[in-house]
């Protein structure tokens, strides 16, 4: 996801840059280290205690720079060797041993590259963003490398593409490419083997934005141009061919070009005989190679080696989690059969893989940790209350509409996590993108089981989605109430706020995966246990200085989190008041109308024009000096037009315009 090569990069520059000079025993030690070859280099072990001597023997002498080398090179091959705990321990000795450097000195600008990269492998993409810009700026300042930029523009991209923002995970990778041109290396020392390898991968994730967005010709062009680069490598069968491969056959696939999808796939397999690489993407791409053949057991039996595969995979190394992906394709499948209860199975045994207190219970959703989790997790959510609600509807399963609610609910609750968590990021492709159809489907759905059997409880989950809804379309206000109250906060206090809460996230997660497993590492579990527990006591004590210090951020960020209920607005009103709560659809108005002591709920058809006039109207004047004789006309003709006449009697009335932008 993001590339470890800036650690690389540093390792080899601190061997090389650092002026030999002191003949102190920590430099010494040093020296011995970097003069050896190859087939010199001791274990991991003898390294790993050689720098930490390197390191002591520095503190003793005061060599403040050997100090830090020591850390971070140490933190290489911590990173290397999947040592995640003490990769942390590393970059943030370094990040605090740094603090009397000059803050546009380069080495600095190494520290903020491995602090990012610490944040990105945490799920913590937007302090992770933040610090590859912080590195950014430090390398601008020096006489840089443009292969360097290249590298930061290329990490910057991928953190983008996985908070959602695909229009500038673009825009950075095209920077770092144009960076790539052979134009700028006619007197450089960075070898072109390593040059054409970050523009392969570039290429590579470049392609993988255009196949999101289904322009499958420019994905192909771009993979084409990739795999032409690629030949040219020493590694010619190395895992970027496979990537590339399978990704050309994704672009086929997209234009219908079967034969070449078949070519792809024989090529694919090839090279996976000698480098079992992602080997389960290639039956994956034969399962759906299949269903476009309309050869649905051929199709199953690839989709199920596929997972297989993966979950093998995943067990060795838990950064890549293809399994969500692969029961969501088994579940398109099913439907693509209209196996609505196979498909429905499916789709939640996907969702299992998130949570891992997940029953086998259809009623039941998980809970999500990251980033990472959100797209696939939304959309097997999607299509797993999608499905409940097509075998209770068409099938006449009533068992299945508790599950349909329930699912429904989860999504609705996954896109306020998203909405909270993009936030700060500025990401709203989500949001943007996802939310509208969603909560249009969730009331419709919910509107149909209310009208079977008006409870209460029904009610509030409508008046809930409508809240969300409200939450949703209120994205950019709140952003900037959000931005402006963090303004007023120490800079290092938002930095150890969302460290600190990706890092109990992040070490929970692992401790979980280590206790599973047959051979657990007691040691290794001791040790995440401590950094849950480290984590959790801080940010307790952050929190309770926020709430003392700065209450209105503290309150508001809570408030985020929640919203109001029916009864709570009932209590907030006087006898004469009466509030309008109202949803449009594409062609229906959904409308609370709520008094001291009733709540009524219509469905009425949307007069698209009055509510235009209104719009107009109202987003003429500032939001604070909106006409309250208008505001007031405006809900009258709402609540005549669903025939609230009789509960609104000659109270006042407050309206909240919150569906504008539907008709932008």
């Amino acid at each position: 996801m993001i590339s470890k090569r800036i650690i690389l990069v540093f390792l080899i520059g601190a061997m090389i840059i650092y002026q030999l000079q002191s003949q102190n025993r920590s430099q010494e030690l040093f020296d011995s280290l970097n003069s050896l070859s190859p087939k010199e280099i001791p274990s991991y072990e003898e390294i790993i205690f050689h720098l930490n001597r390197i390191h002591d023997l520095a503190k003793d002498e005061e060599d403040l720079k050997l100090q830090i080398r020591a850390k971070m090179i140490l933190g290489s091959f911590y990173i290397e060797n999947r040592d995640l705990y003490n990769f942390q321990k590393s970059v943030l000795s370094s990040l605090e041993l740094s603090v009397s450097l000059d803050s546009n000195s380069q080495m600095k600008g190494s520290i903020f590259n491995n602090l990012a990269l610490l944040q990105s492998i945490k799920g913590n993409y937007s302090e992770s963003i933040k610090n590859y810009f912080k590195s950014l700026e430090i390398e601008k300042m020096q006489e840089f490398e443009p292969y360097d930029l290249a590298i930061i523009y290329f990490n910057l991209g991928n953190g983008h593409y996985v908070v959602g923002d695909v229009e500038q995970s673009e825009r950075f990778l095209k920077i770092g490419i144009d960076l790539l041109k052979p134009a700028h290396y006619i007197d450089s020392n960075v070898a072109v083997s390593d040059i054409d390898q970050l523009l392969v991968k570039s290429l590579s994730s470049l392609a993988k934005i255009h196949l999101r967005k289904k322009e499958f010709n420019s994905a192909k062009f771009l993979i084409l141009k990739a795999l032409e680069k690629n030949h040219g490598l020493i590694f010619e069968k190395s895992n970027f061919e496979i990537d590339l491969i399978q990704r050309l056959g994704l672009a086929n696939l997209g234009l219908k070009n079967l034969s070449s999808v078949l070519d792809n796939l024989k090529s694919a397999k090839t090279l996976n005989e000698s480098n079992p690489y992602r080997k389960h993407r290639t039956y994956r791409l034969y399962g759906k190679y299949y269903q476009a053949l309309k050869e649905y057991e051929k199709a199953k039996e690839h989709f199920d080696i596929s997972l297989e595969l993966a979950t093998e995979d995943y067990e060795t190394d838990k950064e890549f989690a293809f399994i969500p992906l692969i029961h969501d394709n088994i579940g398109d499948l099913y439907l693509e059969q209209d196996s609505l209860d196979k498909a429905l199975q499916a789709f939640h045994e996907g969702l299992q893989f998130f949570d891992d207190a997940l029953s086998s219970d259809l009623n039941l959703n998980p809970t999500f940790k990251n980033y990472t989790e959100f797209p696939e997790a939304l959309s097997l959510l999607q299509k797993k209350s999608q499905t409940a609600k097509r075998v209770y509807i068409e099938n006449g399963d009533a068992s299945k509409k508790e599950v349909a609610i329930n699912a429904y609910m989860a999504t609705v609750g996954l896109l306020d996590q998203m909405r909270r968590s993009y936030l700060v990021d500025g990401s709203k492709f989500f949001v943007a993108e996802k939310a509208y159809p969603i909560y249009t489907e969730t009331i419709e759905f919910l509107y149909h089981c209310y009208q079977m059997e008006p409870t209460e409880e029904l009610l509030n989950k409508i008046f809930a989605v409508i809240e969300k809804n409200k939450s949703s379309i209120l994205f950019e206000s709140i952003e900037n109430k959000f931005n402006l109250l963090s303004s007023s906060l120490p800079e290092e206090l938002i930095e150890k706020e969302s460290d600190l809460t990706s890092s109990v996230s992040y070490y929970s997660k692992l401790l979980s995966e280590e206790k599973l497993k047959d051979d657990g590492d007691s040691l290794r579990i001791l040790e995440y246990e401590n950094a849950v527990f480290e984590s959790q006591e801080q940010l307790t004590i952050l929190n309770s200085k926020l709430k003392s210090e700065y209450p209105e951020y503290f309150d508001y960020k809570n408030d985020l989190t929640s919203s109001i209920q029916i009864e709570e607005i009932k209590n907030l009103l006087d006898h004469n008041d009466l509030v309008l709560e109202y949803f449009a659809s594409p062609s229906d108005l959904y409308v609370f109308a709520i008094d001291k002591s009733r709540a009524a709920f219509k469905k009425c058809k949307l007069d698209k024009e009055l509510l235009k006039n209104y719009i107009e109207l109202i987003s003429k004047a500032p939001s604070n000096d909106q006409d309250p004789n208008l505001l007031n006309a405006m809900g009258v003709d709402l609540a005549l037009s669903c025939d609230f006449n009789p509960l609104m009697g000659e109270c006042s009335i407050y309206p909240k315009p919150n569906f504008k932008l539907f008709f932008r």
